[in-house]
């Protein structure tokens, strides 16, 4: 009994211990393969680096190697070039240190022989050109060679430099006498000019014939300017000339007279009575034209008596003109007939209705124009209001039918300084020198929606009639025509469902309505069981296509909504026949 149970107790055993060395030697397995997994990723990496270094050294060397040959290039390139320079500096200077070393060996051997005695002196001088010549020929005839040449080049840039230093003029003569030196040809043109504008009732000009012009070397202060050669011209000429002041007009010459003074006084005159009309501080008076008042020679016949050019400087160029209004005129006939705008007439007519006219009323068409009209600039400032900027803040998280205030805004204040110009009291412009804000603006801030709605409803169903259904699954109608004057369907529908095409056809709306309609599409579909045929589609919270835009029957062209006046989110679906109101229940087959 007790052999038995032993051989029992060591069979169990023998079979834990099977079990056991199973579980071991697949443990053993798996974690071979692991390491033999690990291996090979470790050998494939050392792979991959000696790769990786071995290429890297390969392209350090290549590129070391192209710099290196790329620099033996240059030096060498550099290297002759310097050979090349060297030699040639060496060869030109050859001589010259040639020719200085025996002149310093020369001087110490006088040293010596002057000690001597005189004779030997001026012995050794005539061994020493004597033979120097006869040993030194071939340097002595190098250097004349290189030195006659850099002294000729030296010669030739002196030269050229004298040159043009020089002041080279026009000598202007005339029978013989010089008359003046000018700059050019183009200058004793303009004197010319200027003696033919100085020469009012007499416009002789035979005597410049005589005129020649030659080169000559000045001194640049002996140049004249036009208007003095133009005087010398004058004075040579032999025409009765006297010294005066000319009278110009935007460079026009007008008249002369010898009463310079008083003339400059009656233009300052006619400036300082319109300075006193004003009786504001800083303003600013000229006149309109350019007055010029040159001092000069002038020929006897164009100068003229100081009363005559106050008479000319106070006259008027132009008359006022008026217009008699006619029976049947109107406004736009007027100014048609008087080439003027509306906007010259009401100036010209300050104190006139022009939307009010009656038969033989004047109308100023053109005023009086002095000669020489006064201008006058002055400083006006003006309190304006600064218009509310919009800023809008776009929030993809809401619909794009969203939009609120966030900021109402503010309308600011500011200053505006205009300076302003009149001719003869008729204003000819307008510019801003300096703004200065009072009250600052606050910008209006509107939040607005992005997100496109998705559209609700589907497509839309078959119909028995002519036309499609306008929307998806909304079907429901809240309001028809029968029995009221409500020429249309309304169609209860959530904002956002999808608004169809009835039909194919050209858009020909899409647009705002202020009396009722809201956002609405109007569709052309044509000609139709032998009618034109169109469709409406109102109250809409976004539209989706354009004038112009052919659809197709059953094409998505709106998202319906609550838009203008209406009760509450519906589609308003219009039927026209030939432009009018139809109602739409037959052509949708819902009768």
């Amino acid at each position: 009994m007790a052999r038995s149970k032993r051989v029992k107790f060591i069979q169990n055993t023998s079979a834990v211990r099977m079990h056991r060395k199973q579980r071991i030697s697949t443990t053993r397995i798996v974690s071979f393969f692991m390491e033999y997994i690990g291996d090979l990723l470790y050998y494939l990496g050392l792979s991959i680096e000696r790769e990786y270094k071995n290429t890297l050294r390969s392209l350090r060397r290549g590129t070391k190697k192209v710099f290196f040959t790329i620099g033996r290039f240059f030096a060498f390139i550099f290297r002759t070039l310097g050979r090349f320079l060297l030699t040639v500096i060496l060869d030109f200077l050859n001589p010259f240190i040639k020719s200085a070393r025996s002149l310093k060996s020369l001087s110490k051997l006088l040293r010596i022989e002057s000690k001597k005695g005189i004779k030997a002196y001026f012995r050794r001088i005539g061994y020493f050109i004597k033979y120097g010549w006869i040993w030194n020929k071939h340097l002595l005839v190098r250097f004349f060679n290189q030195f006659i040449p850099v002294v000729s080049i030296a010669l030739f840039i002196f030269v050229i430099s004298y040159i043009n230093n020089l002041n080279f003029a026009l000598l202007v003569r005339y029978e013989g006498e010089n008359i003046g030196y000018v700059d050019s040809e183009q200058i004793f043109d303009s004197a010319t000019v200027i003696i033919r504008e100085r020469m009012v009732e007499s416009n002789d000009m035979g005597w410049t014939s005589n005129i020649k012009l030659s080169i000559a070397v000045v001194p640049e202060d002996d140049v004249l300017s036009n208007r003095n050669v133009a005087d010398n011209m004058l004075m040579a000429s032999g025409v009765g000339v006297s010294q005066a002041t000319g009278l110009y007009i935007d460079n026009m010459f007008y008249g002369a007279t010898t009463e310079g003074a008083s003339l400059e006084e009656t233009l300052d005159g006619l400036l300082e009575a319109e300075r006193k009309k004003s009786k504001e501080e800083h303003v600013s008076v000229t006149f309109a034209n350019n007055i010029e008042l040159r001092e000069g020679v002038y020929p006897e016949s164009s100068i003229q008596p100081i009363e005559v050019l106050d008479e000319f400087i106070n006259s008027d160029r132009t008359q006022a003109v008026f217009y008699s209004v006619g029976v049947e005129d109107t406004i736009d006939d007027i100014l048609l007939r008087c080439l003027i705008s509306y906007d010259t007439l009401q100036m010209l007519n300050k104190d006139v209705n022009l939307a009010d006219l009656h038969e033989g009323q004047k109308l100023l068409i053109s005023q009086q124009e002095p000669m020489l009209p006064i201008r006058v600039s002055r400083i006006e400032v003006v309190v304006e209001e600064i218009p509310i900027e919009v800023e809008e803040y776009l929030d993809p998280l809401r619909s794009s039918d969203f939009s609120y205030v966030y900021i109402i805004g503010e309308a600011g204040l500011r200053e505006v300084y205009y300076e302003v110009t009149f001719d003869d009291g008729v204003e000819i412009s307008r510019t801003v020198s300096e703004v200065n804000v009072i009250a600052d603006m606050i910008k209006k801030v509107v939040v607005k929606g992005t997100r496109v709605n998705a559209g609700f409803g589907g497509r839309p169903p078959t119909t028995s009639g002519i036309l499609g259904w306008p929307t998806g699954s909304y079907q429901k109608i809240s309001r028809g025509t029968e029995g009221t004057s409500h020429i249309a369907v309304d169609i209860a529908a959530v904002t956002g469902t999808n608004v169809f095409a009835a039909a194919s056809g050209t858009v020909t709306e899409v647009t705002w309505s202020d009396y009722g309609y809201g956002y609405y599409v109007t569709i052309d579909h044509g000609i139709i069981d032998g009618v034109h045929l169109s469709t409406l589609y109102a109250h809409c919270s976004e539209l989706l296509v354009e004038v112009g835009q052919f659809v197709e029957r059953g094409e998505l062209v709106a998202y319906s909504g609550s838009t203008g006046n209406s009760t509450g989110p519906h589609l308003h679906f219009e039927v026209r026949v030939n432009g009018e109101k139809t109602p739409p229940e037959p052509w949708i087959g819902m009768q």
